[in-house]
Parts: structure tokens; C-alpha cells; sequence
């Protein structure tokens, strides 16, 4: 939920908080609005092919590393139920690869362990 290895320093000037998303945050996520130091979209807006944007990312910048891990669950990932959004950890490329390597190995381990159907 905030940036890998970005320190107090971020820009805080030039990325202010759009009250439409925090308002979105505080209603349909159920965060609650001391627990947000800022947000921001990422990338451009693009139109599908049908003429509508496309979803962008929401980057929260959290209070505390403590209320990024509730939020993310731990970095699981959370799904808010009635609606299409996930809540992910915004993790660095070798973070990102680390998760990505224990859970295959996990996934190799549950192989390993599971016995044949006995015939």
C-alpha cells in the first residue's frame, strides 16, 4: 500500500489527496480516515473499446506500516465483499519475486505430500 523503499520524504507537496477517492476509501472500504496519510491514482486514463476508462490503481499511503499489514492482510490480499476491489500490498520487484518463489514452493511441498488414489 505504500511504495517499496520510499522513506517521509515522498513528495508530499505534489501528490494531494483527490476527497473523491478518500471519500471512496471511507465508505466502500471501510478504512477509516486517520489511518490515511494520502492517496493517488497511477497511470493514465485509457478508454476501453467501448469508451469507458479503465480502473486505474488507488495507492494509499498508510500511517503506519502496522495498518498497511491489517489492510493487506498480511500481504494475502484482501477482497472487499460487494464490490470488485482488492486491497494488495505495493511491494518492489524482488519482494514481489520472493512471495512469488515461496509460494510455488509451497504449492511443490502440497504435491509432494499429497498420496495417490488408491486403486
Amino acid at each position: 500500500m505504500s511504495s517499496c523503499g520510499v522513506r517521509g520524504g515522498f513528495m508530499w507537496a505534489a501528490v494531494r489527496p483527490v476527497y473523491s477517492h478518500i471519500n471512496y476509501l471511507l465508505k466502500n472500504m471501510g478504512m477509516d480516515k486517520r489511518d490515511i496519510r494520502t492517496c493517488f491514482r497511477t497511470g493514465s486514463i485509457v478508454k476501453t473499446s467501448e469508451g469507458v476508462d479503465c480502473a486505474r490503481p488507488l495507492v494509499v499511503i498508510m500511517r503506519d506500516e502496522e495498518t498497511a499489514q491489517y489492510w493487506h492482510d498480511y500481504g494475502r490480499g484482501y477482497h472487499v465483499e460487494g464490490t470488485d476491489s482488492w486491497i494488495n500490498a505495493d511491494l518492489c520487484r524482488t519482494d514481489r519475486h520472493t512471495h512469488f518463489l515461496l509460494r510455488q514452493q509451497r504449492r511443490e511441498r502440497l504435491k509432494a505430500s499429497a498420496t495417490p488414489k488408491q486403486l
